[in-house]
């Protein structure tokens, strides 16, 4: 298998996807309260989501998050929420120097000020991503990355004032939850940065390559 893309692959950080795509580099998303259980020879990451956080006692997520970690396959930590276990993400992706990936709705303000008080030296990037010009200005400004997922598509105004905010080196696709194929999204996307497709891929396997 091959942890890095093609210079030519369509890049999806994050998925739940199940099934391979053509010319695509796919990250599983992995629920930490299904491990062990992660996709043979397939690149993964892992985290406790909002969904679960009763599911496990804090020592028993840490010793899991510490497992997966070591895991040859598992190139990012999260997707994790803004909870009471979000501290236990941070510290294993900066103990591994994995970038994380965050779920958040509508705690961004807490979220800033965590990520000025922790200093981390690994990315964070906020999947599923859709929010005001100034809210991404802002997140842009203390260094976050914004990965944005197929919102974009069904609300296609608001989502070429949002990209306007973000540098496209410090931006990436998903699918999430979607289950259409991630080219419609590249295309809608490198037309708002007015680039042709290719030049666009390259950006964004540049970003991956640094990021990850």
């Amino acid at each position: 298998m091959s942890f890095r893309p093609v210079h030519n692959d369509f890049i999806d950080i994050h998925t739940h996807q199940t099934e391979t795509r053509e010319a695509v580099f796919s990250i599983r998303n992995i629920f930490l309260t299904d491990y062990p259980e992660v996709p043979e020879n397939e690149v993964f990451s892992i985290g406790l989501h909002p969904w679960h956080l009763s599911s496990l006692p804090e020592g028993s997520i840490l010793d899991l998050l510490h497992k997966a970690a070591e895991h040859p396959c598992l190139i990012a930590i999260g997707e994790t929420g803004l909870d009471n276990f979000f501290r236990l993400h941070v510290k294993v992706s900066e103990e591994f120097k994995k970038p994380i990936i965050i779920h958040c709705v509508k705690a961004f303000n807490e979220l800033i000020l965590l990520k000025r008080n922790l200093s981390p030296s690994s990315p964070w990037i906020i999947h599923g991503y859709h929010g005001s010009e100034q809210l991404t200005g802002s997140l842009i400004k203390e260094g976050f990355y914004i990965s944005v997922n197929e919102w974009i598509l069904k609300n296609p105004e608001a989502g070429k004032k949002m990209l306007n905010m973000i540098p496209v080196n410090r931006l990436f696709l998903e699918t999430d939850e979607y289950t259409s194929h991630i080219s419609g999204l590249y295309h809608f996307t490198a037309e708002c940065y007015n680039t042709n497709l290719q030049n666009f891929k390259t950006e964004i396997f540049n970003n991956f390559m640094y990021v990850f």
